[in-house]
C-alpha cells in the first residue's frame, strides 16, 4: 500500500517521503546538524515535520545611504561625510535611537569615463556610505524614508520586515512542526500495519528567517509601504518506537 514494503519479521528499512522505518535493532538513521539517533532495541520510525505561522510585522530593517562624486578623492569623501551627517541628524529628529543605527558600508573608488579617442579614463572618485536602520514603529516608516531622502540620502537598499518579539510566534511554529511530524508518523505506521510507541528522539531541524508577502499598503505616508505579513517557520525530526 502507498508504495511501502515491510518485512516486520526481520531487519528492514522503509524510506518514503522523508520517512524512515528501521526494524530489528538497527540505527534509526542520520538526523540534521550532525546528530545521530542511537541504536535502539526494537523498531523505529523517523519523520520530519514543518510548522509555519503568518504574523503581521511590527518593525522594519532598512538601508539608506549617500553616494557623492567628485574629481578628487578628498572632495568625494568630504561631500559624502557632510551628506551622511545630515541624514544622521534627520534620523535623530524623527525619533530613531542611536542604538538602532549602524554604519554598514563605507567605500571610495575611482570613477571612469569612456572616450572614443583615448579609451577608458579616470574622471574622478565616488564615495559611498550605507546605514542599517531599525524602525520600531511601522507607522513612521514611510515618513522616515521621505525625511532622509529630503536631507540628502540618494541610496535606498534593503527593506525587511520582522517582529520585535519572535519567541511566542516561533513557539507556535514549533508546536505545528511537532504536530505535523506526529501526523506523518501515524499515517505511515498505519499504512505499514504497525503501532506507534514512545518518542525516542526529538530534534529541532532549523528555524527559517522571516519571509514576507504584501497584503496591506500604508498609503498615508509620503512613501507608500506594503507591510504585509511575515512567515515564521520551524522544523523538527522525530524518532518514535513502533510495534
Amino acid at each position: 500500500m502507498f508504495g511501502l514494503k515491510a518485512a516486520i519479521n526481520g531487519k528492514c528499512r522503509i524510506v518514503a517521503f522523508g520517512v524512515m522505518m528501521a526494524c530489528g535493532a538497527v540505527v534509526a538513521g542520520a538526523v540534521p546538524n550532525g546528530v545521530q539517533a542511537e541504536t535502539v532495541n526494537g523498531s523505529t520510525i523517523q519523520v520530519s515535520g514543518q510548522g509555519r505561522v503568518n504574523v503581521a510585522p511590527d518593525m522594519a530593517y532598512i538601508q539608506v545611504g549617500v553616494t557623492h562624486e567628485a574629481e578628487l578623492a578628498n572632495d568625494a569623501s568630504a561631500g559624502m561625510s557632510h551628506a551622511i551627517a545630515s541624514v544622521l541628524d534627520q534620523l535623530d529628529a524623527v525619533g530613531i535611537a542611536k542604538s538602532d543605527i549602524q554604519t554598514g558600508q563605507v567605500q571610495l573608488h575611482p570613477q571612469y569615463s569612456n572616450s572614443s579617442l583615448s579609451g577608458r579614463e579616470q574622471s574622478g572618485f565616488v564615495a559611498t556610505t550605507m546605514l542599517n536602520v531599525q524602525v520600531l514603529d511601522l507607522a513612521d516608516l514611510g515618513h522616515v524614508l521621505d525625511a532622509v531622502v529630503a536631507q540628502g540620502a540618494n541610496r535606498l537598499g534593503g527593506l525587511r520586515f520582522d517582529v520585535q518579539d519572535r519567541a511566542p510566534h516561533l513557539d507556535h511554529a514549533r508546536l505545528a512542526a511537532v504536530e505535523d511530524a506526529q501526523s506523518k508518523a501515524a499515517f505511515f505506521a498505519n499504512a505499514a500495519g504497525v503501532e506507534i510507541g514512545d518518542v525516542i528522539h526529538l530534534i529541532e531541524d532549523g528555524v527559517a528567517s522571516p519571509s514576507g508577502r504584501a497584503i496591506r499598503m500604508a498609503m498615508e505616508s509620503a512613501v507608500p509601504i506594503a507591510e504585509g505579513e511575515i512567515e515564521i517557520s520551524a522544523g523538527v525530526v522525530m524518532v518514535l518506537a513502533i510495534d
